[in-house]
């Protein structure tokens, strides 16, 4: 079965560039990512399917990457370890009606 995590804003990081690219930033883990894809809904929440074994709830997104990652294809990942980039990669977003709500 998956691991499934919600990670709040303090504990990933999004950053919106001036051509509207969208870059996360989450911890590192030991494996690497296998066949990574991301749903959106267009509101606070979006779904990162790291791995058939791990996923992750990014809760609270900032407004001002809500527009932009509705309208985007694709999103940057970068994993970090101690202030290190351990690994990145370019992610499929899916836009989807609804984002189910876990418990």
């Amino acid at each position: 079965m998956a691991e499934v995590s919600k990670q709040k804003n303090n504990e990933y990081g999004v950053l919106l560039n001036e051509e509207g690219e969208v870059l996360f930033a989450i911890r590192a883990k030991l494996d690497g990512a296998q066949q990574p894809r991301m749903l959106y809904d267009g509101g606070d929440c979006a779904v990162f399917y790291r791995s058939k074994e791990h996923i992750i709830y990014l809760e609270n997104l900032i407004a001002m990457v809500r527009k932009p990652l509705s309208q985007i294809k694709q999103v940057l990942f970068v994993e970090v370890f101690e202030n290190a980039i351990v690994r990145e990669y370019i992610v499929p977003v899916s836009f989807v009606d609804k984002i189910p709500p876990i418990a």
